[in-house]
């Protein structure tokens, strides 16, 4: 298989990883289209680095990556593109280190929710504010995309959405870089483990009565901090409806076919990560898993 062949070629030595890291994340520039799937890639071999040896090896990975990867968009006056896997490694590196120490995957997902909403408060707080200062950025790329005419109340609306947009976008990518880099770590080492603790997580009642609290906030308030910190917290549970879905499905004879249709439709139709991410919080509560599985999750 062609991602355990990648995921053998990472763990080989810091050369090999290094040599991934760079390359995918400086693609990511360069290949806009396909710039998130590259930028996954990226992160998800630095978790499994970061899995298979101490902190300081990783941070090495990390450094020497973010030289040859990330210091090139500042040669170009794009400061903003450099910050962007700086941010985003360094992220990803903290929730790999979670995870290597509790062994916890439901606890690792959170403490990456936890840093991207860090995050967010930082971010506010160095701009102060972030919708004025996402405004000439948004006019900047209106320009270069020649997307035509937009009005001043559409620019305010998008800059609105925008940190919340990218939190939420981040964290997805964070746990989603988190999840390849275990499930790699898990068929290096022939466990299995990947498949059942994925199929059996469970975020629990108390964040989603939290991420409740903040959409209707957020919703009443049209307030940009609100929307900036209900996207992510929202956008977590996704991960958890994902699992019912994949717990479902493999108890399923030629379940792998729809389970692909599935992920295409997901990306294909953004809003069905809305769903999805409803289907999390609502299990959370029900524990359908436990009411109406046949066999307990992670036996397939």
């Amino acid at each position: 298989m062609l991602m355990t062949a990648l995921g053998k070629f990472i763990a080989k030595g810091r050369s090999q990883a290094i040599l991934v890291i760079s390359t995918s994340g400086l693609l990511a520039f360069v290949l806009f289209p396909i710039a998130p799937l590259l930028l996954l890639l990226s992160c998800a071999a630095l978790v499994l680095v970061a899995l298979r040896n101490n902190a300081q090896f990783a941070l090495t990975v990390f450094a020497i990556s973010l030289a040859v990867s990330g210091g090139i968009p500042w040669l170009f006056g794009l400061e903003l593109l450099g910050l962007g896997p700086a941010a985003m490694w360094l992220m990803v590196l903290l929730s790999a280190q979670a995870f290597r120490r509790s062994g916890n995957l439901a606890l690792a997902i959170f403490a990456a929710l936890v840093i991207v909403v860090l995050a967010v408060l930082l971010f506010i707080v160095w701009v102060r504010n972030p919708v004025q200062w996402w405004q000439p950025w948004i006019v900047k790329f209106i320009e270069l995309a020649k997307m035509g005419s937009v009005t001043t109340q559409q620019v305010h609306l998008m800059a609105k959405l925008l940190t919340g947009a990218f939190a939420a976008t981040s964290l997805i990518v964070i746990v989603a870089s988190l999840l390849v880099g275990v499930w790699w770590q898990s068929r290096l080492q022939n466990s299995g483990q990947f498949r059942r603790d994925f199929q059996q997580l469970r975020l629990g009642k108390v964040l989603s009565i939290v991420a409740a609290l903040l959409l209707a906030t957020a919703i009443f308030t049209d307030s940009a901090l609100f929307i900036a910190l209900s996207a992510p917290t929202l956008v977590v549970y996704m991960f958890q409806g994902l699992a019912v879905i994949h717990a479902f499905a493999g108890q399923q004879a030629g379940s792998s076919w729809w389970l692909i249709t599935f992920y295409i439709f997901l990306i294909l139709f953004r809003q069905l990560v809305i769903l999805v991410s409803l289907m999390g919080i609502v299990d959370a509560w029900l524990d359908s898993r436990r009411r109406w599985l046949k066999h307990k999750p992670g036996q397939y």
